[in-house]
């Protein structure tokens, strides 16, 4: 009876290439749960995809299918920007509420997260996502456009669903750093989103490589003085470290692997 049933399923999928539990379940004449069993069934024998709600005939060309769940690409593990992101992590204990934001050294942190307890991550990255769930690490996701350039979600949505959360603290990287413009980002939306986090945390952390002193990009996001930890990979020109004093910014120098 039952492989009559499941006969009867993929029969259907021929002439309809995606198809509701509804659908058939009316089809079959039997319950929602039985229709469930049946197409966990089939998805595990490779004989249909089970999709969320339904499922989907197997395509013609099974290249076709590998293309389409070909994952983002992971994250690139570069040693420089952990020894940044792991130092960054001293700064989290449990029970923290976590702001990450987009950036690849950000995205190192997640590793070094695993090890604490009743975590709570929010982010805009995909990167940081993705790491988040390698990791077995709860995530709570901020929507919005997508970048597809830093992989992370900004914009008006990204921004109304940030400023009604509460953080501990907050991380975040830039695309420049000089005495006379600040912390900068390239992209006004993301820098943006990244001027509600300092905001909602009122502790920001920021993790920035030594190439990007003295460099300026097109926004302005912040002040020094407005970061309470800068976090980097070689000590910076003197007038950083005025910079920092002045404006009682914490300015940590992890040292560079030898």
């Amino acid at each position: 009876m039952q492989e009559k049933r499941l006969n009867e399923i993929q029969n259907y999928l021929k002439n309809h290439e995606i198809c509701t539990y509804e659908e058939l379940r009316e089809y079959c004449d039997v319950s929602l749960s039985t229709i469930k069993r049946d197409i966990d069934f089939l998805d595990a024998e490779g004989r249909l995809l089970r999709i969320r709600g339904g499922a989907r005939r197997l395509p013609s060309d099974p290249s076709s299918l590998a293309q389409e769940q070909q994952p983002i690409e992971m994250l690139k593990y570069e040693p420089n920007l952990d020894r940044i992101a792991k130092k960054a992590c001293e700064l989290v204990t449990n029970n923290d509420i976590v702001f990450l934001g987009s950036g690849v050294t950000v995205a190192h942190m997640v590793r070094h997260l695993s090890g604490f307890k009743y975590l709570t991550v929010i982010t805009n990255s995909i990167y940081v996502m993705q790491e988040a769930f390698h990791y077995n690490i709860d995530v709570m996701m901020i929507g919005g456009m997508l970048n597809r350039g830093t992989m992370s979600y900004s914009g008006i949505q990204s921004i109304n669903q940030l400023k009604g959360l509460n953080a501990n603290i907050a991380f975040m990287s830039c695309n420049g750093i000089a005495i006379s413009h600040g912390i900068t980002n390239s992209s006004e939306v993301e820098g943006d989103v990244k001027k509600v986090a300092i905001q909602i945390s009122g502790n920001s952390v920021l993790l920035v490589d030594h190439n990007k002193f003295d460099k300026i990009s097109l926004h302005t996001i912040a002040e020094m003085k407005d970061i309470s930890t800068v976090i980097t990979n070689k000590t910076p020109d003197f007038r950083y470290i005025k910079e920092a004093n002045d404006g009682h910014t914490e300015l940590i120098v992890v040292d560079e692997e030898v």
